[in-house]
């Protein structure tokens, strides 16, 4: 899927909110929370999130839905990372 397709299947899904990210290679989101579930899906590039102490490797089309209030951090690959960022 594109983004303007996975854009329209999370407002489908009730997401409000939505956007597209570009990180440059190697940012780094340090622990934090969203007040709402969040749903993050990669388009190109790697990001790696730690979720409930478990360290999940985001890659072109995988998706990972984080629930409200749910610490987590993030860390771009080598070469970045560009994905679509949905909230409810």
């Amino acid at each position: 899927m594109n983004a303007e397709e996975l854009l329209a299947q999370l407002t489908q899904e009730g997401f409000a909110s939505l956007s597209l990210q570009e990180d440059p290679p190697h940012k780094f989101y340090p622990e934090h929370a969203h007040p709402t579930k969040t749903v993050q899906i990669v388009l190109q590039g790697t990001m790696w999130v730690t979720l409930n102490r478990e360290k999940v490797l985001l890659t072109r089309g995988k998706r990972l839905d984080i629930p409200a209030n749910a610490i987590h951090d993030a860390k771009m690959g080598m070469d970045g990372c560009s994905y679509v960022v949905g909230e409810e």
